[in-house]
């Protein structure tokens, strides 16, 4: 009843509205008591949780008040935060709220699952449960589990992918051993990152030009393994290095294990990416297209991120393209730090498709000037586009994120329409 003040009077809404942040304030102080010192956090951990899921509730449920809750709860964090002992508080805080409690209701568990997800205090958390929750299979028996088909243009015969499983294997331990040395050298906080990413743009460096025609042979297939592990090495730190360091230097007692709170890529993420650029799997020098299935939570947007910085570093625009605005959003800001550091914001754009194809189209002319000069019969004739087959300076790679489910039928209509890179 807000459009009828008659009814609705706006004191009345306003002094709803300043009695619930009232409630919102008490809370905050309440908790702030249990605060005070590491003695008193300790002994106190169980109330403390139970006032900070009453503010959650408020925050989840009214989103009215979410601003002013949030605000609320991110001083009472942040606070927290700047004592010695707060990071394995706040650590211990969010893995108890995303397991839950054993008195815990449904509806309080997934309000304690959802403030994880809105803190970027409990991104470790995240980090952590996502590391032990996915399994990870050795690599052996995960490209024994690689299948694939060949799939001709014009008649849509298939036949099965030969894989080099050998090279693909040998490939994957010369990514590990380097990412682990890379790993030790630039995760200590006074390492240089300028160091590590200089090394992986010279790697490129010394291959370019790259065509997709006959770019991709041998010598930059050897050299993948090297360019990978400087990119993912340099993500996992800029993501988790300082939450690692926190841990490794933490002097109160805390119990964390602080391997697992990096964000480290799993080896089925490591032989997409080598399979996608023909390792193991195409004795050809030219770049084809190809259509990957990845199951859910095995790591599209790591790879996606990875696959662009790589065309990129060896000189191509890139354009990623998702049915999503919201998950392109979310793929991209994954990565987005990773990029810059690579001087790749430019070369790297993530939109959902309709923008790709709004923009392929507006590039053409002025839509409505053509369709009138189409109507009119006043159209002027062009010559039929010829694509080129020497490298050019900016080339461009699509990349399609889809989560839908697709159908034989949909496959054959999807393998005619693709077009070669080069193209």
């Amino acid at each position: 009843f807000s459009s009828h003040p008659n009814i609705f009077t706006t004191s009345w809404n306003t002094g709803i509205i300043k009695k619930v942040e009232f409630e919102i304030d008490s809370l905050g102080l309440d908790a702030r008591v249990f605060l005070q010192d590491k003695k008193k956090a300790q002994t106190s951990c169980n109330e403390f949780r139970r006032c900070f899921m009453r503010m959650g509730a408020v925050l989840v449920e009214l989103p009215i008040f979410k601003d002013y809750t949030k605000k609320v709860m991110s001083d009472i964090l942040e606070a927290c935060l700047s004592s010695n002992w707060g990071f394995s508080f706040v650590f211990e805080l969010g893995l108890s709220l995303q397991k839950g409690g054993d008195a815990d209701t449904e509806d309080e568990i997934r309000i304690a699952q959802d403030m994880v997800n809105e803190f970027g205090h409990f991104k470790e958390v995240l980090t952590m449960v996502w590391n032990e929750e996915t399994t990870q299979k050795p690599p052996e028996e995960t490209i024994r589990g690689i299948r694939g088909e060949c799939i001709e243009t014009h008649s849509m015969n298939t036949t099965s992918l030969d894989l080099n499983m050998e090279k693909l294997l040998e490939q994957y331990l010369e990514f590990d051993a380097l990412y682990t040395s890379f790993l030790g050298e630039f995760l200590k906080p006074e390492a240089d990152l300028k160091i590590l990413v200089q090394k992986t743009i010279r790697c490129c460096e010394r291959l370019k030009p790259v065509s997709c025609n006959d770019g991709f042979g041998a010598e930059t297939k050897r050299s993948l393994p090297t360019i990978m592990a400087g990119i993912f090495a340099l993500f996992t730190v800029l993501k988790s290095g300082k939450s690692f360091n926190r841990i490794e230097e933490d002097t109160s007692g805390c119990t964390i294990d602080a391997k697992q709170l990096l964000m480290k890529p799993h080896n089925i993420q490591i032989l997409t990416l080598l399979c996608m650029f023909g390792c193991g799997v195409s004795k050809a020098d030219s770049l084809e297209s190809q259509l990957m299935q990845i199951r859910t939570g095995e790591g599209k947007s790591m790879i996606l991120g990875a696959a662009a910085v790589i065309f990129g570093l060896l000189g191509f625009r890139v354009r990623c393209i998702c049915y999503s605005e919201y998950l392109s959003n979310r793929d991209y800001a994954l990565f987005c730090d990773v990029f810059d550091h690579f001087g790749l914001l430019k070369l790297i754009k993530y939109s959902k498709i309709t923008r790709l194809s709004e923009e392929t189209t507006s590039a053409k002319g002025n839509i409505r000037d053509l369709t009138l000069s189409l109507l009119k019969q006043t159209l002027p004739s062009r010559p039929r586009t010829s694509y080129s087959t020497e490298p050019v300076e900016a080339s461009t790679s699509d990349y399609i994120e889809s989560d839908a489910i697709v159908s034989k039928a949909d496959l054959a209509n999807y393998t005619r329409q693709t077009q070669p890179f080069q193209d």
